[in-house]
């Protein structure tokens, strides 16, 4: 513990100055304390790292989709887009079949103690980015599911 020998002890000032120079420079043995993984707003870069180092996040997130897919039938890319969103916005989604994926992606996030809540919203995100990227989002379309069927 770093304490103000100057305010505590007596003695002369300059002794006193002294004594407080050295406790303030003197650190506890077990100051550290290890940072947090930064996050960013950046796409590129959230990209760049959950695709090289969180790969297992990802998949485990397309796992709920398809696991949600295959248990209901009226689920579409739209559907997950719903769902996705309702989840980082924090809000409950409109759409039944949407329900059905929050359920099963809150799940799998839960089941995943190695994983931050921040992380894991990472991960959705880049899935959401990648549902555009596969999807046109027209009614009834399942092309972004279709798609990640193949490696889930």
């Amino acid at each position: 513990m770093t304490t103000d020998l100057a305010v505590q002890g007596g003695g002369t000032d300059v002794e006193s100055q002294d004594r407080t120079v050295e406790a303030r420079t003197q650190t506890p043995a077990k100051k550290h304390i290890s940072q947090p993984i930064r996050f960013t707003d950046n796409p590129k870069k959230r990209f760049q790292r959950m695709t090289s180092r969180y790969t297992n996040v990802l998949q485990s997130i397309e796992k709920a989709l398809m696991l949600a897919y295959h248990n209901d039938g009226r689920i579409d890319d739209r559907a997950v887009v719903a769902a996705i969103q309702s989840i980082l916005c924090d809000e409950a989604p409109e759409h039944p079949p949407a329900h059905v994926v929050v359920d099963k992606l809150v799940q799998f996030g839960n089941q995943r103690e190695d994983v931050t809540e921040e992380l894991w919203r990472d991960g959705l995100r880049i899935v959401l980015e990648s549902i555009h990227n596969h999807s046109p989002l027209r009614r009834g379309n399942t092309q972004y599911l279709d798609f990640i069927s193949q490696f889930v």
